[in-house]
């Protein structure tokens, strides 16, 4: 029909909507018009999501690195195996046809976790600290430069965490030595056995290292900043070891002085002579050492008390003074150990 026709023309529908549109702007305020833009701004804002946990605790003063300090570092070596060589790893001298080219003894397994202690510490690397062109460390041993880094270590404040050690060698077969290069590790880094794990594995025949003509070592050393207790504890901890100390000597003088043989062990030690009291030194010295063996903690505080006290009245005999021995302690504390052992051979 005519009506449906005109309703469906272009210009009915523009008319309609210029009419309509009018309309709305003669009867409605202008001050309630909404644009796009501002039919936009007026939706509020998602709600601001709540911060992560994580940052939370990163942000929180209660939680600063001064509090919690924990250092990750990558050690690696490689040395090329060939005859007229010592092989040693871990410690350990072992028995093979071929030993670690290197200007030191060639402990790959010892170079990699003193490089993987100094870099967790953001410190020089071995090659820095311990030159191959410094001919005083030719055939040096390498738990020389261990030691030096746990030194650096403690000295900083940290102590083990844990470390692992990847030794990747086709022969020999390091399974019936493992236990014993972690003993010896542990024992340099004065840390319990397990702490430190040691793994081997062949390369499959590839390369160098599978050709035997190499031995390649991986180490990660995980260290973290030993929490004190607080300053008043620390300092009665510090103000308890010089009590004693102090209170110990201070005995046994007196009873050097009292000469009471039949009522005093201790002066009836002293009445045996220097070369006796020397006995006795030795022979708590050896228990320490026994116990130690066995990482058996509790047995070697105790021997090592008993050693302690044995000193003391060695001291007593000779006229020395625990302060004398401390004075000498003090003196060494901003000598590094390698340094003073070099010193005494001068």
């Amino acid at each position: 029909s005519l009506q449906s026709r005109f309703f469906h023309q272009p210009l009915f529908i523009m008319t309609f909507s210029y009419l309509f549109i009018n309309t709305l702007s003669v009867h409605t305020p202008l001050s309630s018009h909404r644009t796009s833009s501002s039919i936009c701004r007026s939706i509020p804002p998602p709600p601001t999501p709540p911060p992560r946990r994580f940052a939370s605790i990163c942000m929180n003063s209660s939680a600063t690195s001064s509090n919690f300090d924990l250092r990750i570092g990558h050690g690696y070596d490689l040395h090329r195996l060939e005859s007229g060589y010592k092989l040693k790893l871990g410690g350990i001298e072992l028995d093979h046809d071929r030993g670690c080219v290197g200007h030191s003894d060639g402990d790959a397994v010892l170079h990699c976790i003193t490089d993987s202690i100094l870099g967790a510490l953001s410190l020089p690397d071995i090659g820095q600290l311990f030159s191959d062109k410094d001919p005083k460390w030719k055939n040096a041993d390498s738990d020389l430069f261990l030691h030096e880094a746990c030194n650096r270590m403690h000295a900083l404040g940290f102590e083990i965490g844990n470390i692992d050690v990847t030794v990747i060698l086709e022969k020999p077969k390091l399974s019936p030595h493992k236990i014993q290069m972690r003993s010896n590790i542990a024992e340099i880094c004065k840390c319990p056995l397990e702490k430190i794990n040691l793994k081997a594995k062949t390369h499959e025949k590839v390369d160098a290292v599978g050709e035997n003509r190499a031995v390649e070592v991986h180490a990660v050393a995980i260290l973290h900043k030993v929490n004190k207790a607080s300053a008043q504890e620390q300092n009665e901890e510090e103000g308890l070891v010089g009590k004693v100390a102090e209170e110990l000597y201070g005995r046994i003088m007196e009873r050097k002085l009292e000469g009471d043989v039949e009522g005093s062990w201790t002066a009836k030690l002293l009445g045996m002579g220097v070369k006796k009291v020397g006995q006795k030194v030795g022979e708590e010295a050896v228990e320490v050492v026994i116990e130690a063996i066995a990482n058996e903690r509790e047995n070697v505080i105790k021997e090592s008390a008993d050693l302690y006290f044995h000193l003391n009245v060695l001291w007593a005999q000779l006229g020395i003074e625990p302060k004398d021995v401390f004075k000498e302690l003090q003196k060494r504390q901003n000598i590094s150990g390698i340094q003073e052992k070099q010193s005494r051979n001068q």
